[in-house]
């Protein structure tokens, strides 16, 4: 007997990577956890993917004959403590494997074979060897497959999505997955509950401002189980336009939290290891036993500002050594340097100090009047922002898009020591864009 398993309170990545590995290697049966998403139970129920897929209770799984298995598949899922009560089916194993994308801890399962690639969603893993493999699936499994990818890249708009990611989406897209049916299962219409706790979390919204970083941390209090909290953090991480959001729900005797991050200062996923969780830089889960809420609360909020990652400060961006102008300089000479390091803007200097910015347009300017001998500082624009090594990314953004400043001086003890240009912003966005 060949099996499947995941992370307990399955998503469609889990769902979908478990389906993919059962195809992969011919599995006689997914085993899944009794409490599935909302979104994914009633997926099951609507859909037949030509695969046994069973949820079963601990009572259940406790009471499957002893059949030898001679292959455990783990996918999304890399921790003992994540796979919940199915974790116990393991020692049975002749084999097991491992499937996961997720960074947050090395793996506890002591699997035969792991394999681990830091993308956008396990899934995509699969469908890599899937292909390769060159193993035919029909539509239906293709938009399960698509949809797992979609979820837990955000529609491939996470910073975790990688190349591999899309490459994966459009080999789906080839096999007849139905991109049309996505929205219905993973953009979903709120319930009654789950809008009363949208506007519990946005009331009770605490803000952290760290690093030029927006967080958000919000928690309430729910008698009555409500499905797919992770739905309602991305909902408001896009309504409160934040850069990272933790919320804790309080259901009966424990505690859910969840978390999103937009923003490499903030990993998701560190912070819910601290409560047992785990998950990727962009979103993680926890369950909370043993915790009263005000407490996990104050717990949340010290270990991000203690987990929050400096941002990008002017130092780590600035151009240096400095082409400058002299104070004293004439006209005539300061084109000469313009010409010769083929430069548009530069700082000028009296003493070590910037004490003016002139462009290579003025000087033009100011040679067809008749000036060229005359001295700079008659004309250098004398009112401008500099910064020191220090000063976070985002400030010297604000000088440059915001306040229309082409180039920022950067100075330590009042002496320059580098400038920052429009191009070395554009030149910082696209490394960025590379990395996801």
């Amino acid at each position: 007997m060949k099996i499947v398993l995941t992370h307990h309170n399955p998503d469609f990545d889990a769902l979908s990577s478990a389906v993919a590995a059962a195809l992969l290697y011919r599995c006689d049966q997914v085993i899944l956890s009794s409490n599935t998403e909302g979104n994914v139970s009633e997926y099951l129920d609507r859909v037949d993917l030509g695969i046994e897929i069973s949820r079963m209770n601990k009572k259940e799984l406790e009471d499957m004959p002893e059949e030898k298995i001679e292959l455990a598949v783990v996918t999304d899922c890399k921790l003992k403590n994540r796979l919940g009560y199915l974790n116990k089916i393991l020692s049975r194993a002749d084999k097991v494997i491992v499937f996961d994308h997720h960074q947050s801890k090395e793996s506890d399962i002591g699997a035969d074979e792991m394999y681990f690639f830091p993308y956008g969603a396990t899934t995509t893993i699969l469908v890599n060897r899937i292909r390769e493999e060159n193993l035919s699936i029909d539509p239906e499994q293709a938009t399960l497959l698509l949809m797992g990818i979609y979820e837990d890249t955000g529609f491939l708009s996470f910073n975790t999505t990688k190349s591999e990611d899309l490459r994966a989406c459009a080999y789906l897209l080839d096999e007849g997955a139905d991109l049309s049916g996505v929205p219905y299962y993973i953009k979903r219409d709120m319930s009654k509950e789950q809008v009363f706790l949208l506007n519990e979390l946005l009331m009770n919204m605490t803000l952290i401002i760290a690093e030029g970083v927006y967080i958000g941390v919000s928690s309430a209090s729910f008698d009555e189980y409500v499905e797919e909290i992770s739905f309602l953090a991305h909902k408001i991480i896009d309504m409160e336009n934040l850069d990272a959001l933790f919320i804790l729900v309080r259901l009966g005797d424990r505690i859910v939290l969840v978390g999103r991050s937009k923003t490499e200062s903030i990993d998701a996923s560190e912070i819910c290891y601290h409560f047992g969780g785990g998950g990727h830089p962009a979103a993680a889960s926890s369950i909370i036993k043993d915790r009263m809420l005000p407490e996990a609360f104050d717990t949340l909020k010290n270990i991000i500002k203690e987990k929050i990652k400096p941002s990008k400060n002017a130092e780590t961006i600035m151009t240096y050594p400095v082409k400058c102008v002299s104070f004293y300089e004439t006209f005539d000479e300061a084109l000469s340097l313009f010409m010769k390091y083929n430069l548009n803007m530069m700082p000028v200097v009296k003493e070590g100090t910037t004490v003016g910015i002139i462009s290579r347009k003025d000087i033009l300017q100011g040679i067809k009047h008749g000036l060229s001998d005359e001295p700079v500082n008659s004309i250098m624009q004398i009112e401008f922002e500099k910064v020191n090594p220090n000063t976070p990314y985002y400030e010297v953004e604000d000088i440059i898009l915001g306040a229309n400043q082409k180039i920022v001086p950067v100075e330590k003890d009042g002496v320059l020591v580098g400038v920052i240009t429009r191009t070395d912003l554009l030149r910082l966005m696209r490394e960025d864009m590379d990395k996801t």
